[in-house]
């Protein structure tokens, strides 16, 4: 039997490139300000960052994994124990190096997190930033969103965030991905939304 996985990273945060959704509203932001004249924002003197209480039900999150027997749930956790190779961490880091507005990138393998369970190539603001979806990671973020229920933070706004990760198994017969073309096959799709 032979079994894909897909990974989509859908969070805003991992994003690498600048998605459509961001150039539309940069581009309406820009429109506004041509048409409406300049604008200044001030921050007032007593506006000040707020203490925000521990609040559970604005950090929520949601695991689900669909499989409608054994042998689905056996493909799901294959594919959440799935490592990413060296060389996928290190195309992920080459990536971001490239796209490094300031040109202060490092040398590529400092960058690269060490051990043999590293699904995340890089740490920004001391969260991990994925390669790859794992039961591993499904659960540092689960526990990141927990944490931060648990937490009293200062911010100007009151805080809240989100981990929707979805796993399912779907038959195909014929499935193409990229330049390749599989028959008879089952895809395991895994989805993880942190916001």
């Amino acid at each position: 039997m032979e079994f894909l996985v897909l990974n989509h990273l859908l969070a805003p945060r991992f994003r690498r490139a600048i998605s459509c959704p961001a150039i539309f509203g940069t581009a309406a932001f820009m429109a506004w300000l041509a048409f409406s004249g300049s604008v200044t924002a001030d921050i007032l003197p007593d506006f000040k960052p707020r203490d925000w209480p521990a609040d559970p039900t604005k950090h929520q999150v949601s695991i689900r994994r669909e499989a409608t027997d054994n042998k689905q749930s056996a493909m799901i956790a294959a594919a959440e124990a799935a490592q990413p190779s060296k060389e996928e961490l290190r195309k992920a880091a080459d990536a971001r190096d490239r796209s490094d507005p300031r040109g202060l990138a490092q040398p590529k393998e400092a960058l690269l997190p060490v051990g043999n369970k590293v699904w995340w190539y890089k740490e920004q603001l001391g969260i991990r930033i994925p390669c790859a979806i794992t039961a591993a990671a499904v659960a540092y973020y689960s526990d990141l969103v927990e944490k931060y229920g648990k937490q009293n933070l200062k911010r100007y706004t009151q805080p809240s965030s989100r981990l929707n990760y979805h796993a399912n198994v779907k038959f195909h017969k014929e499935f193409k991905l990229a330049d390749k073309s599989f028959t008879d096959v089952h895809v395991v799709t895994l989805k993880l939304t942190l916001d």
